[in-house]
């Protein structure tokens, strides 16, 4: 059996979403790489040293298709992106991945947040927000007139996002006006956009990671 299917076929989809729920400060990525292998029965890296299968499964969550394929238990509806040019010479040298991920078995929604960096590469991912579909719809607001009314649920993601975005301006990248010129915002007055989807594809996935869907499950004997 190969690894691949070795894997979806004895994730424990249980202890996978308990790994989401204390997932609750943004970390690197191969972090809940690893802790989603541990959710896997069985699982281990005799004949994979190079970590190929890991690096693999940090793609299938950066795009959301790991959950894709487990289209009984998750699906997803919604994705979004930004993408900053820090200077003039670095253009999309920061860059943001965002897909609203509902769970079947717990009934809820989670904004997975995937921040990305070059020079080096990293890839931190959080979870801005957890809430059901009931709550959302709970959720109401007023207009410049004052009147009451209930915010969409597409709209409760972006003022989020718009609020993550905001802090990290002003915290983390500590952008300047200067810099920020250089920065599009198509859908302003949010920052973040709506896109089609991040999945790359079965040709992408089978040529970049030809050694991780080639390795075979190796059984270790108790």
């Amino acid at each position: 059996m190969k690894k691949i299917d070795h894997f979806y076929k004895n994730l424990d989809v249980e202890k996978l979403i308990g790994v989401l729920n204390n997932w609750t400060e943004p970390n690197l990525l191969h972090y809940l790489a690893d802790d989603v292998t541990k959710c896997v029965n069985g699982y281990n890296e005799k004949n994979d040293e190079e970590v190929f299968f890991r690096t693999y499964l940090e793609d299938l969550l950066i795009s959301g298709e790991l959950f894709i394929n487990l289209k009984e238990y998750f699906s997803i509806n919604s994705y979004f992106t930004l993408e900053l040019a820090t200077s003039e010479n670095h253009k999309n040298d920061i860059w943001n991945q965002v897909y609203i991920l509902y769970s079947k078995v717990d009934k809820k929604y989670r904004l997975m947040h995937i921040n990305c960096q070059n020079r080096p590469n990293k890839y931190f991912i959080s979870i801005l927000d957890t809430i059901t579909q009931h709550d959302i719809r709970r959720i109401k607001t007023t207009d410049k007139e004052g009147r009451e009314y209930t915010v969409s649920p597409r709209d409760y993601y972006l003022q989020i996002l718009d609020t993550h975005f905001e802090k990290e301006k002003n915290d983390h990248f500590k952008l300047t006006g200067e810099q920020l010129d250089y920065i599009k915002f198509p859908n302003w007055p949010h920052y973040y956009q709506g896109c089609g989807h991040f999945n790359l594809g079965k040709k992408y996935y089978e040529k970049n990671n030809k050694e991780a869907l080639e390795l075979d499950h190796i059984e270790i004997k108790k």
